[in-house]
C-alpha cells in the first residue's frame, strides 16, 4: 500500500494569506504538474478558492499550468463537492451551515484520517 505524507500549515495573520499560501506550495512541490494536481488544499469558501487561484495565475505569470485541487471547507460547503470528494470519502452528507466547533472537529477528524494513510 503506498505511503502518503501529509501537512498541515499555517500563515500568520499579518501575511498575505494567497501569496504565502501559493509560495509555500510551489517552495514545497515546486512546479511539477504532476506533484501539484496531486495536492489538495482545503480553504474556508469559494472567495478564498478565487484568491488563491488568481495568486496561482501570478506566480505562473499566466502560463498553463495544473493547479492543486482546491476544495471548500466551510459555511458555502457545496453538498455536491462532498459527496464525490475523496477528501470526504466515507463522511456522509453534511448539513451546508455548521457550528463552528463541529467544522473544527471534522477537520481534525479529516487530519488524523490522513495521518493514518
Amino acid at each position: 500500500m503506498e505511503q502518503r505524507q501529509t501537512h498541515v500549515w499555517t500563515i500568520d495573520a499579518s501575511q498575505p494569506f494567497a501569496a504565502c499560501l501559493v509560495h509555500g506550495i510551489l517552495e514545497r512541490f515546486g512546479r511539477a504538474p504532476l506533484a501539484l494536481a496531486e495536492t489538495v488544499v482545503l480553504l474556508p469558501n469559494q472567495r478564498a478558492v478565487r484568491t488563491v487561484q488568481t495568486a496561482f495565475l501570478q506566480a505562473f505569470e499566466a502560463q498553463a499550468s495544473l493547479l492543486p485541487r482546491l476544495a471548500v471547507l466551510g459555511e458555502d460547503l457545496d453538498e455536491g463537492l462532498i459527496s464525490e470528494s475523496p477528501v470526504f470519502a466515507g463522511g456522509g452528507a453534511l448539513d451546508a451551515t455548521i457550528e463552528p466547533m463541529a467544522r473544527l472537529k471534522i477537520l481534525a477528524q479529516l487530519i488524523d484520517r490522513w495521518q493514518a494513510d
